[in-house]
């Protein structure tokens, strides 16, 4: 296996005046919830808009994004973007508000994740 690699001359002289490099893969150093949230709402936008005709706008909140990742089974944006377009489509048709019925749903669901939803 070639474990070689390129890096341009400009790159090298610019990480030669660095006494460290530090990579924050975690969070622990730089908040990147808000990006998350905002990366989760443009895409459930999208899919309300294309599949219902309907502007939803920015429904997801730190609260409920981490309200369904302390739950477990949401450990990937994937699944977390399933439960509440599956939430808003319930709403809609149960004329029951998405507030109230996204609080039901994480007090419901498991660390089967997107399972637990769909039982739900």
């Amino acid at each position: 296996m070639n474990k070689e690699f390129f890096v341009s001359d400009e790159i090298i002289q610019k990480i030669d005046k660095f006494d460290s490099i530090i990579f924050d893969c975690d969070g622990v150093l730089v908040d990147i919830r808000n990006s998350y949230d905002e990366a989760i709402n443009k895409t459930i936008s999208v899919i309300m808009k294309e599949l219902f005709d309907d502007d939803v706008g920015n429904v997801v909140t730190s609260k409920i994004h981490f309200g369904l990742k302390a739950v477990g089974g949401f450990n990937d944006e994937v699944a977390v973007v399933y439960a509440i377009v599956m939430t808003l489509a319930a709403s809609k048709k149960s004329n029951i508000t998405f507030e109230e019925l996204i609080i039901d749903v994480i007090k419901n669901a498991n660390e089967s994740g997107i399972n637990s939803i769909d039982v739900y």
